[in-house]
């Protein structure tokens, strides 16, 4: 085998290897957040409720809703979505959706305990932050950052029983 075919070789190798191994760090990540799964009711946001639910090994789906006084509003249908080597939050509100127009945000960082989402294309917002606190609370933070400053808003959820 001469160089160049050496050298091709170890190329296509190194980026098959780092393809899988970015896949494989995904789907463990994925895999690390039942934590979120459960019905989640607001501390601070009157009747606001977020119900997770996992449905397979590369999609959770969501719920938003707060009642109304006549029957149940349905605010959002979000989604976090493992796809390929990364994991995505789908925001899709029903108010502002266009048929099929969802607003799409990429996990830019994560730990055990807390998942950042990031679209700095959207106007607003173009952040979320979901912080788990403990096993019953989480912090989550919706915001915008731009160069005239920050909007931010922040709620608190306490896990349903």
């Amino acid at each position: 085998m001469n160089r160049t075919s050496l050298f091709t070789a170890i190329v296509v190798i190194l980026v098959v290897s780092g393809c899988s191994n970015a896949q494989g760090d995904a789907k463990k990540i994925f895999n690390k957040l039942q934590w979120i799964e459960g019905k989640w009711v607001s501390t601070d946001v009157q009747n606001y409720t977020e119900v997770w639910k996992r449905v397979n090994d590369t999609l959770y789906e969501g719920l938003s809703y707060a009642p109304s006084e006549s029957d149940s509003l349905i605010e959002e249908r979000p989604k976090i979505v493992r796809r390929n080597d990364s994991i995505h939050f789908i925001s899709e509100i029903e108010e502002q959706t266009v048929e099929g127009l969802t607003q799409d945000f990429v996990m830019t960082s994560n730990s055990s305990d807390t998942l950042v989402f990031a679209n700095n294309g959207n106007n607003y917002p173009n952040r979320i932050t979901y912080k788990r606190i403990n096993d019953t609370i989480m912090k989550v933070n919706v915001e915008r950052k731009s160069l005239e400053g920050q909007i931010k808003f922040e709620y608190t959820l306490k896990k349903a029983k």
